[in-house]
């Protein structure tokens, strides 16, 4: 899925909660690590790293949150968490 749809997703599951105004912030980080010893490279690995920032405004109180899971279930959770 990409960052714009993740984005998106977010913003539309925002506004049927009810949110008078709405954002979201999607990044998407990719660490490459590598180690040596002795001259020997014994492990390469990559890490693939997303973030979700909501935030949301209703009746002129401002919530926000981040999360780093893209599945629908945590995304309602944190909806559901911002709506108090």
């Amino acid at each position: 899925m990409t960052e714009q749809s993740l984005a998106t997703q977010a913003l539309d599951v925002l506004t049927r909660a009810g949110f008078d105004k709405a954002a979201c912030r999607v990044s998407r980080e990719e660490l490459h690590e590598l180690q040596a010893e002795t001259g020997d490279i014994n492990l390469f690995r990559t890490n693939f790293e997303t973030d979700i920032g909501l935030v949301g405004i209703k009746a002129q109180r401002r919530a926000s949150l981040s999360i780093n899971k893209t599945d629908e279930a945590t995304l309602g959770e944190a909806v559901r968490d911002l709506s108090g």
